[in-house]
């Protein structure tokens, strides 16, 4: 049995693991007794596209459903599928131009009612209710371009109140320009959970699959890019939970976002970069991005600990299958991988990065530093070549780096257990990215850090702008205890003045058992002093292991105003970096960084969820 703890606010899950072989209970259907589900890659449109209407026989029925290997625990799910064709989650890809006319039936062969979202008719509804075993005819059309997309419920329950069986019930809407089909893949996040069993002693606790395109990492599909191709995804989350999805290695563009009615397509000058986008229950996105240079492994993920933790697999990797701490032992979930490859005929070359600035990082215990939980943090040891770690903290001190400087950072491993970090958010030689038994190519896979033992990630530093490194091993446990610490890579020629450059590291405090929200490692963080009428540097970087945090300033209750200056280290267009007031919501694995000049003396408060910090400018 694994159980995860978090608070209630933030992010509580508890996973146990089967203990039969099918993982069913004893009041499902047994597994012969229903067809097998396909995973759906979401590259053929279903349906036939004739003289501008598409004609589409959709059918939802209960399968079973093998988020892991094929062979593997099945769970009986409901699922859509066109008419004669085989089930699939998700469901059916709907793929057609602007303009088009679709005409769908849907049949439904459950035993129960099913309620359709997502399909607007000439009436302007979209909720369409299908009785059991009856067929209902929908007429609609594609008047609006982008991302969309359908699901049903069987109990009328809402996106985010649907569980159990009828979670899987979800599928792709894409709308092309008229007469350009585009370069693309899509990909749909769904969640299945089964409750709590109180009817026996003692009471079950709850499992949870997440999936991308029907499958749950390690079984999710690798995809392979060469340098220098244009990668275009759309992503589209059918959950009932945020995720915040980061991409290792290299920056993507956001080009547009929806809520899954409503598509959002940004103009070039209003597209950001980013490393980290959230994106929430029904949200919709576009993202695009290339790879330079810098080809081997690299994982897009979500950020939230508790949807990639290895707890989640239904059953353990078989032996042959285990490395020590490996991406097939402590993740699952919703975890692409991805392989940047050379182009054929090609040798791959980096950007040469002359002589490295050379740095020593320690990771080791804080004793008693949650009371009776040791914390774990880091320390940068100074260069007088005495071996012993000097005091750690929670968080790590923030490495202050410039633009275009190589450096290579020695990693040591002074706990008691294997760990590895990753550069988040710096574009950086793949091997150095920091995910154990992936990071790489070919037979140089980097390995966890040993304790006792130590690593050299050489760092590229290609933009000034507020990073973030951390544990990227035992995430909940060692991310809760401190494995955390902020960088600032300023451009060549500045110096880091801390009476005006403020960094904000938001986690949790309290280790694993217990946790609540910290500012930079503490929960009732000491005053800050400002002056008043200069302009100040505001850092946010949120690496806590779940929870999505909302942050405001104020003087006397009162809103003050503040200008985005970045996200994930990327400047923001001209057209979001506006003054407004100073309040926002950074999500796990973001940072973003406002210019705040106090208008006059006096105390200001700065907010975190439940907890706040005084700034005092004088």
């Amino acid at each position: 049995m694994a159980r995860l703890v978090g608070p209630a606010s933030l992010c509580a899950l508890a996973v146990v693991l089967p203990t039969s072989s099918t993982g069913q209970r004893a009041d499902q259907p047994p597994a012969d007794s229903l067809p097998t589900i396909q995973a759906n890659d979401n590259r053929s449109a279903a349906g036939t596209l004739e003289d501008g209407v598409l004609e589409l026989e959709l059918e939802a029925a209960l399968a079973m459903w093998y988020p892991e290997a094929d062979d593997g625990i099945g769970l009986p799910v409901m699922a859509f599928r066109e008419r004669g064709k085989p089930l699939q989650i998700p469901g059916p890809l709907i793929r057609a131009p602007l303009g088009t006319d679709v005409r769908v039936s849907i049949r439904n062969s459950l035993e129960a009612p099913l309620v359709l979202h997502g399909f607007v008719t000439s009436s302007g509804t979209d909720t369409i209710h299908v009785a059991a075993g009856d067929t209902r005819h929908i007429n609609s059309r594609l008047d609006k371009e982008g991302t969309f997309h359908y699901w049903a419920s069987s109990a009328n329950s809402t996106l985010r109140d649907r569980s159990g069986a009828e979670t899987q019930l979800a599928g792709a809407i894409v709308v092309d320009p008229p007469g350009r089909a585009m370069d693309d893949r899509v990909f749909v996040m769904t969640r299945w959970n089964e409750l709590p069993d109180t009817t026996v002693s003692p009471p079950t606790e709850e499992r949870v699959v997440l999936a991308i395109n029907g499958k749950s990492w390690p079984f999710t599909e690798r995809l392979t890019y060469e340098i220098g191709d244009s990668v275009h995804w759309r992503w589209i989350n059918a959950t009932d939970r945020a995720h915040p999805m980061h991409l290792h290695g290299y920056y993507f563009r956001v080009d547009a976002k929806g809520d899954g009615r409503v598509d959002s397509i940004y103009q070039p000058a209003d597209r950001r970069l980013a490393v980290t986008e959230d994106l929430r229950r029904g949200q919709t996105a576009t993202l695009s991005w290339q790879p330079p240079f810098h080809p081997g492994n690299w994982l897009f993920h979500c950020h939230l600990s508790f949807h990639v933790t290895g707890d989640l697999r239904l059953t353990p990797p078989a032996p042959e299958a285990r490395t020590p701490h490996g991406t097939a032992q402590h993740m699952a979930g919703l975890v692409l991988g991805v392989h940047v490859v050379p182009r054929e005929g090609e040798t791959s070359t980096s950007p040469a990065r002359g002589t490295p600035r050379r740095l020593r990082l320690s990771a080791g215990l804080v004793p008693g530093r949650y009371g009776p939980v040791d914390g774990m943090g880091f320390s940068l040891p100074d260069d007088s070549g005495d071996d012993e770690p000097t005091q750690h903290t929670v968080p790590g001190p923030p490495l202050v780096l410039t633009r275009g400087e190589p450096v290579d950072v020695q990693v040591t491993n002074h706990l008691s257990e294997p760990t590895s970090i990753h550069w988040h958010g710096l574009e950086l030689d793949s091997y150095s990215d920091g995910v154990p038994d992936w990071s790489g190519s070919g037979t140089r896979i980097a390995r966890p850090i040993a304790p006792g033992d130590s690593f050299t990630a050489e760092l590229t530093l290609m933009r000034a702008g507020t990073f973030i490194y951390h544990s990227h091993l035992q995430d909940i446990r060692q991310l809760s205890r401190g494995l955390y610490g902020a960088i600032v890579i300023l451009e060549p020629g500045q110096r880091f003045d801390p009476a005006t450059d403020h960094v904000f590291a938001l986690g949790w405090g309290g280790g694993d058992e217990e946790p609540h929200i910290a500012v930079n490692g503490d929960s009732t963080p000491p005053p800050l002093h400002l002056a008043a009428g200069t302009t100040h540097r505001l850092r946010f970087l949120n690496i806590a292991p779940a929870g999505g945090l909302r942050v405001s300033l104020r003087k006397d209750s009162i809103p003050v105003t503040w200008r985005p200056l970045a996200k994930d280290g990327a400047d923001l267009p001209p057209s979001q970096s506006t003054s407004r007031p100073a309040r926002f919501f950074i999500q796990v694995g973001e940072t973003a960084d406002f210019e705040f000049t106090p208008p006059a003396p006096g105390d200001y408060r700065l907010r975190v969820a439940r907890r706040s910090m005084l700034l005092r400018v004088r």
